[in-house]
């Protein structure tokens, strides 16, 4: 059974319906658009619950009483040696999505996954200040406000080893993305609900599916962290990116491109 459709209103930012294909289907967009409240409203639909909150009222938007997510399922377009990739917390959700697709999983390949506490706050001084205060309640949504140009780079530039890695371009992308209406709300939102994909940790055991497993040698996760990781996983093969931040596809587009090319070839 496969979701054809899905529907949502007034769930965390989104309103709207998303038809997916019949193969690959790809959830583009800027930060803060709601890429990850799509994954999590299918993981409500498959799951009956978030793996962000614990209190499912936390995803009702702002100012709304009640939040719609529907789904429609086929049985007629079944899937099977899927590769779920992602990097960041889009490795952490594709650990997470093989378990409950099982079978239908041949491989996942995990860069950089975003499953431990006070991940971008490690990047540098300037991140700790800014990701501490925009979770703070009362002066936290005017922190979540505050993106000047140089401040942002500076965030930024806490995951990369190599500083000019961090195209201008994309920079401009995300300044962009931060001053359309609601995007304070959305981000100090992802920010404070950073500890369910923590806790999603738990269920790494469970994969089945072969993992490649690939770290940055200065991410933000600390060794004892990708150790554990490596640890709860059935199925796993390690790589090492040297001279690399927690941003491996920007910042080595060509090995990241090498080892997903090579891993789905095996």
């Amino acid at each position: 059974m496969l979701l054809a459709a899905i529907e949502a209103t007034n769930f965390r930012n989104l309103s709207g319906r998303i038809e997916w294909g019949p193969r690959l289907n790809i959830i583009y967009g800027n930060n803060g658009q709601g890429k990850t409240n799509w994954l999590e409203a299918i993981y409500l639909l498959a799951r009956t619950k978030s793996f962000r909150t614990q209190r499912l009222q936390e995803a009702i938007k702002f100012g709304e009483q009640l939040a719609i997510v529907r789904g429609i399922v086929t049985t007629g377009l079944e899937l099977d040696g899927v590769t779920l990739a992602g990097e960041s917390l889009g490795a952490a959700l594709a650990l997470s999505a093989s378990i409950d697709l099982g079978d239908r999983v041949s491989r996942v390949i995990a860069f950089n996954s975003y499953d431990y506490p006070s991940g971008l706050e490690r990047g540098n001084w300037l991140s700790r200040f800014i990701i501490t205060s925009v979770r703070m309640p009362g002066i936290g949504p005017v922190f979540a406000r505050l993106e000047p140009r140089p401040i942002m780079r500076a965030v930024l530039r806490g995951g990369f080893v190599d500083k000019t890695k961090l195209p201008e371009d994309f920079l401009e992308e995300l300044l962009r993305s931060g001053r359309r209406a609601g995007y304070s709300k959305v981000a100090r939102g992802i920010y404070r609900s950073l500890g369910g994909f923590t806790r999603a940790r738990q269920r790494y055991p469970d994969v089945s599916a072969p993992v490649t497993l690939v770290y940055s040698d200065r991410d933000w996760s600390r060794p004892a962290e990708r150790d554990r990781v490596a640890s709860a996983l059935p199925k796993v093969q390690r790589f090492a990116l040297p001279a690399t931040g927690h941003f491996s596809s920007l910042e080595r587009p060509d090995e990241v491109a090498r080892i997903l090319l090579g891993a789905v070839s095996r």
